[in-house]
């Protein structure tokens, strides 16, 4: 509703006047005070009519953001800092549950919002370009290409396993759609499909269920089913694969599970997708139940690949523990830099920056770092329950559900943002399938801003920028 509802902030010195020259009376519930190295939320609860305003005083220099009880959000910047607010609210006419934020890996120039089957896209300081509908559905992945292209997923517009694969010009225009699958079979084609297609870009293709997609449409292939995307740099992906190893008897053997990461290349030159290297690992434990993916990070030239070991029980007689995690960082060349079982249970996200590996223990507030060069793990408590964690520009973002803390690559805090009382959109109930869609919706968009889509109490959701540096 803030196309009725709409508020000015100004600040002269100390004092800050929020002026309501919207078409309805306007409750500020809360403010939010953000400075270089730390943010905080006041209630407020003050009424503002038609045409009127108040005077408040507030520390000058800071990011304002006015929280209202229609759950909009008006901000006021610093005049070295990025544009105001974006939008709120009307923009999600298909509910929480189907907004996502999406961002290219290689390219922060941009960013796009997704709502049900629309896609809206944004430069990086928050100025809209385009909006496509995908007509039914909801987007379940947004894919961009360094030339400015996107490829747009859309699917769940039917109890069928059909979706469409939309290629859009830098200015949104439809130039071509794919009819593709939505869930892929693993166990054959007679099974039941539950298991969505592996999606993921690097700066020049877009991969979907097997296939990269160029600028000129799709280029080649790979067996998609069972064989899970693992990450991708600006022009190599990696993929990787996990066997039980047994004798003739079918007795799992002492060596472990076989990890193997692939390293594959799309080459115009020789009209393929090139195989790079092939990474053979022992996991040492065995366990006839594949180790399952947690998380993964590329970063520096490294790949970092935490995966779950869960207990398994095969019949009444023949069950296997659970074990630690296992972490494995391989090198963009192929070469094992390390692979071990992290020292407790309970991860819930990784990244690196190449030369650090950052493991998110959420339940006692924890970053573990495992040191490349001095083998050597290292806990942070860093008070919040962060289930994802983030390297970007320099920086590690340690993201909760209400609260992101920026560290620098010692883990020294730098800043922390308070978003309480409203908290971060996410999926992940709606979707537990789709690994795009479970992420809390935060993107550092620069080396000062972020984008976040925050949602307060009753569901009303925000789209904001603000500054971390």
């Amino acid at each position: 509703m803030q196309s009725i509802e709409h508020l000015t902030l100004e600040e002269s010195g100390a004092n800050l006047t929020i002026s309501n020259n919207g078409e309805v009376p306007s409750t500020v519930e809360f403010l939010r005070l953000a400075g270089p190295n730390d943010s905080r939320t006041i209630p407020l609860g003050t009424e503002i009519a038609v045409g009127s305003s108040v005077t408040i005083s507030v520390p000058p220099g800071e990011t304002v953001e006015a929280i209202t009880a229609l759950g909009n959000v008006f901000t006021m910047w610093p005049s070295s800092g990025v544009p105001g607010a974006l939008w709120s609210g009307e923009v999600l006419q298909d509910g929480l549950a189907n907004a996502q934020l999406f961002q290219s890996p290689y390219n922060h120039s941009s960013f796009f919002l997704a709502d049900g089957p629309r896609v809206y896209g944004f430069s990086d300081s928050g100025s809209p370009r385009w909006s496509f509908d995908a007509g039914s559905g909801l987007v379940t992945d947004v894919l961009p290409l360094s030339n400015g292209d996107v490829y747009v997923s859309a699917g769940y517009g039917s109890t069928f396993n059909n979706a469409e694969l939309f290629e859009l010009s830098p200015n949104g225009a439809v130039i071509q759609t794919y009819s593709v699958r939505l869930f892929q079979t693993p166990d054959g084609p007679s099974s039941d499909p539950s298991l969505p297609v592996t999606k993921g870009d690097d700066s020049s293709y877009a991969l979907y269920d097997g296939w990269f997609y160029s600028e000129s449409g799709p280029f080649g292939g790979l067996v998609s089913d069972s064989f899970p995307l693992a990450g991708s740099d600006a022009s190599n992906f990696y993929f990787y694969g996990i066997s039980p190893v047994r004798d003739d008897n079918g007795v799992c053997q002492l060596v472990g599970n076989e990890l193997v990461v692939y390293s594959y290349t799309p080459s115009p030159l020789f009209g393929t997708v090139r195989l790079n290297w092939q990474d053979y690992m022992r996991l040492s434990t065995c366990n006839p139940y594949p180790q399952q993916l947690l998380g993964s990070a590329v970063e520096g030239g490294v790949l970092a690949v935490l995966l779950a070991s869960p207990p398994y029980a095969v019949a009444a007689l023949e069950g296997y523990p659970g074990q630690n995690a296992y972490l494995a960082v391989v090198s963009s060349s192929g070469a094992t830099l390390y692979l071990g079982q992290a020292p407790e249970n309970g991860y819930s996200a990784v990244a690196t920056n190449g030369t650090d590996v950052y493991l998110a223990l959420p339940q006692p507030g924890e970053v573990q770092v495992y040191s490349l060069a001095k083998n050597t793990y290292t806990t942070y408590s860093i008070g919040i329950q962060a289930s994802q964690l983030l390297f970007e520009d320099g920086n590690l973002f340690a993201i909760s559900s209400d609260a992101v803390k920026v560290f620098g690559p010692s883990m020294n805090l730098e800043k922390t943002i308070d978003l309480a009382p409203l908290s971060l959109a996410s999926s992940s109930d709606s979707f537990v399938q789709e690994p795009a869609l479970q992420a809390p919706s935060f993107l550092v968009l620069n080396a000062t801003s972020y984008a976040a889509l925050l949602v307060n109490a009753t569901g009303f959701t925000s789209l904001v920028l603000g500054r971390y540096s």
